[in-house]
């Protein structure tokens, strides 16, 4: 039977309408079967013709029935209405009525929705849909929902062929975690990836991000960074990146390209930067920085936890602030506690004040330090330095405890070094408000001058008098001379030896070979230096000597032996040039040859020359 066409339907349609009533009635049993029978033939899978089990064509799943057929543009189509279900492919198409056109066209109206595979569903007011591309137009109020991610927006074009969804109005891509906004995008279905750009927002728990352009993984949640990018969290902090990605389901992210993270007056950055959103952990590779308004930082790595406000600063470290900067290989620092520790060779300037260290550890609240490992401290101003091996001291009060491997000072006085030793040193400020220190040094105290040596058990020394106060058994040594006396007192004028006390029991011994001894004793004697030399000697309260007396060939003729109340001497080129005794001298000379040396000395008579330090390394 030839194909019905529209001229066909259009003549029984007006021969129908011309005919009398008995054979209307005729007809009218006849047309419906015969139509009914041709259209079903011509429509059963969408096209005029189409056989049975084509799949090209759309086909029409609901209503059953054939619906209407209407003339558009010179064209007969045919409209459906109630629940109308159609079917293409791998594609079913649902909505309130469509139009099916001869080519494989589909404009459908009222609750549109295409659902494609089992997860893919789009649903919007209407839609056309071109058959033979299988590309699709969705208007108003579209939704395209795929595995729990809906995406909204008033007018999408979709396509069946590659599952990629594009827009170019305001959307909304959405699941129970975030918000993601943009006025263009591109939504690969497939891939779960999709493209967004223009006015980007992506709204998290836990933070807002703005950006021009972005690469978005449906799946997995992931952003990947193809533009500057700006991410604001919740407590005020910011994160800025220009590469790189952001999973939101594991809260990690690898930022690239001028990453930069800022809070408040603190910013942070580095050539590659990390984040742990779990573990609040900020991570700074390559050329990596972090500076407040008071503090700076920078090391090859740095590491940073957001909740702790602690820091790590690894390779090359280096840390700042209005007191102190820090050098270390290693430095971690806790901001809430004010608290520092570095590891490696430490080197810190405050001031003045220098020290470095294998290991401190530090903490600001109460400027207490502890220094471990090959210590070296040093004053600049007061040009002092000392090493040991643990220090301990406080920034604010310039409290400082030298212990461990036998500490050693120097300090310069009278323009040549001195070297003290002892198992502990400590300097202090008797009031923090006021510049004068204290210094402390005690058991087995030893020092050292090129022309000044002492030990003694334990010694003092004030800023404020200038005084070395030494005790048990204190002896010094000057040039040829050794004194001794229970307690010992040396002041310093211009940072000079200007005077030596010896107190209770003094006693000074002078020898120019070690077999005849030149002794000096009294209750207290004062010896008074000019020049690094002893030029006056006064000796007071039972005083004592025995000289030996020299001719001018520097032979001894005999030895002499006063007694008096107190007697003053002088000196000149380390020999005595003139005595005064005082109150009924008593006076005996002895010849060299016929006296006995030994009984002679005077009682208390030590010469501890194995004692004296000869140089540095003696102490």
């Amino acid at each position: 039977m030839r194909n019905l066409s529209f001229k066909n339907i259009l003549s029984i349609s007006f021969f129908f309408r011309s005919t009398p009533s008995v054979l209307k009635g005729t007809l009218g049993l006849f047309l419906p079967f015969f139509f009914t029978h041709q259209a079903h033939a011509q429509y059963q899978s969408g096209q005029p013709g189409a056989p049975a089990n084509d799949t090209t064509t759309v086909q029409i799943l609901q209503p059953t029935g054939l619906g209407e057929f209407i003339m558009v543009n010179n064209e007969m189509v045919r409209k459906l209405k109630g629940n109308v279900r159609l079917k293409h492919k791998d594609a079913v198409l649902f909505c309130d009525s469509a139009i099916l056109d001869n080519q494989n066209n589909v404009f459908a109206r009222g609750n549109v929705i295409i659902r494609q595979g089992d997860s893919l569903n789009i649903f919007a007011d209407s839609m056309r849909y071109f058959g033979f591309t299988r590309q699709a137009d969705l208007f108003s109020d579209v939704r395209l929902d795929n595995n729990g991610k809906q995406l909204f927006t008033e007018k999408l074009h979709y396509d069946l062929n590659t599952k990629i969804a594009t827009y170019n109005t305001k959307s909304t891509l959405a699941d129970a975690r975030i918000q993601l906004t943009s006025r263009r995008g591109i939504y690969n279905v497939r891939d779960n990836m999709a493209y967004f750009s223009d006015r980007v927002l992506v709204v998290d728990k836990n933070f807002d991000m703005k950006t021009d352009t972005l690469r978005f993984d449906t799946k997995n949640n992931i952003a990947y960074f193809v533009a500057p990018t700006l991410m604001y969290m919740r407590d005020s902090a910011q994160f800025y990146t220009e590469g790189g990605y952001y999973d939101l389901q594991k809260e990690q992210g690898e930022f690239l390209k001028t990453p930069q993270y800022r809070k408040g007056k603190q910013i942070a950055t580095g050539d590659t930067m990390y984040y742990d959103g779990k573990t609040a952990l900020v991570t700074l590779l390559g050329n990596a920085t972090t500076q407040d308004s008071v503090q700076k930082a920078r090391a090859n790595t740095i590491r940073y936890n957001r909740k702790t406000e602690e820091s790590w600063l690894e390779g090359n470290a280096f840390f700042e602030d209005d007191k102190q900067n820090v050098k270390s290989d290693t430095i971690f620092f806790n901001g809430k506690s004010k608290t520092y520790t570095t590891r490696g060779r430490s080197d810190i300037i405050n001031g003045n004040q220098r020290l470095q260290a294998n290991f401190v550890d530090f903490n600001s609240a109460d400027s207490m330090g502890i220094a471990k490992g090959n210590v070296f401290w040093q004053d600049t101003s007061a040009k002092t330095t000392i090493r040991c091996d643990s220090m301990a001291y406080n920034q604010r009060t310039d409290y400082i405890k030298a212990s461990g491997g036998r500490p050693i000072l120097t300090s310069l006085v009278d323009n040549d070094t001195l070297w003290m030793r002892a198992d502990t040193i400590v300097s202090y400020k008797p009031n923090p408000k006021d510049s004068v220190k204290n210094l402390i040094a005690y058991h087995k105290v030893k020092m050292y001058k090129s022309n000044f040596q002492s030990v003694c058990d334990s010694l003092s020394y004030s800023e404020t008098d200038s005084i070395f106060r030494l005790f048990r058994n204190p002896i010094i040594w000057s040039d040829t001379s050794q004194m001794t006396s229970d307690s010992m007192r040396i002041l310093l004028k211009n940072k000079k030896i200007d005077r030596v006390f010896l107190r209770q029991n003094g006693l000074i011994v002078n020898t120019k070979d070690n077999v005849y001894f030149n002794q000096i004793k009294g209750k207290d004697i004062t010896a008074f230096f000019e020049n690094d030399q002893i030029r006056r000697m006064l000796t007071e309260g039972n005083a004592e000597s025995l000289y030996y007396a020299m001719d001018s060939d520097e032979a001894y003729i005999n030895a002499n032996k006063v007694i008096c109340s107190s007697m003053l001497l002088y000196f000149g080129n380390n020999k005595v040039e003139k005595i005064t005794f005082y109150t009924q001298p008593q006076a005996k000379a002895h010849p060299m040859r016929t006296v006995n040396h030994d009984e002679l000395k005077l009682k208390g008579f030590r010469w501890d020359i194995k004692k004296k330090p000869n140089g540095v390394k003696d102490l």
